[in-house]
């Protein structure tokens, strides 16, 4: 596969690959021939503690081999966002770490808005993993469409018509893309600004990285 993907220009291999650090890092291949990025999914898994993010950040960057290039991915379509898992104030401090951290940060659509997962009715449950085994084990909840105004279907689709799964209710507390939030502190806004910045910067997401660890008196 490398092979055929180097033979065209600016190609990339991603794998979408669930495994444990010391063996996803072998996907790179041997004299780097392999996956570009194996996506490093620890982020979606990890108990969100700060020593314990830390400790798998230094783990990952050990097993690195030399010419790997390091990625880290926030939230996907098999777990709950990251609003959902650790609230939609700590969802802006998750979204500075993966912008920050060296490498290449993939982040799930909506996340920049702070959305959190939807409650989907059984009846209108679609993903195969839920009507299979139960609706606990769905995913629907965190497929939701991308909300991006007021409107009756977010403008996502045509007001009319209707969707293949529900969106978040609006209400003078819910997000999308044109309100970008209520607070006057948004995610987007932090977000979008962090990606021009990685993106404008090169050498800041390429040069060495040195974890700093804050002083254990003043830690939560």
């Amino acid at each position: 596969m490398r092979a055929v993907a180097d033979s065209y220009h600016e190609r990339v291999l991603i794998g979408e690959i669930y495994l444990p650090i010391e063996r996803l890092v072998s996907y790179y291949g041997a004299n780097g021939n392999g996956v570009h990025l194996p996506f490093n999914f620890q982020l979606l898994t990890l108990p969100w503690n700060a020593r314990q993010i830390d400790r798998a950040i230094n783990d990952y960057e050990g097993a690195l081999p030399r010419d790997g290039w390091p990625n880290w991915v926030l939230g996907n379509h098999d777990r709950p966002r990251i609003a959902t898992r650790v609230g939609r104030a700590q969802a802006r401090v998750a979204a500075v770490l993966l912008l920050t951290l060296r490498g290449t940060p993939t982040m799930y659509y909506a996340d920049e808005l702070g959305l959190c997962d939807v409650a989907i009715p059984e009846a209108r449950m679609q993903d195969p993993q839920g009507l299979g085994h139960g609706p606990q084990f769905s995913r629907d909840p965190h497929r939701t469409p991308m909300p991006w105004d007021d409107s009756r279907n977010g403008a996502f689709t045509m007001a009319t018509t209707c969707r293949w799964r529900p969106m978040a209710t609006s209400s003078p507390t819910s997000v999308n893309t044109k309100r970008r939030a209520v607070w006057w502190r948004s995610t987007w806004v932090d977000g979008s600004s962090r990606w021009r910045s990685t993106s404008v910067k090169v050498p800041f997401c390429s040069a060495p990285m040195a974890i700093v660890t804050a002083n254990a008196s003043a830690a939560p």
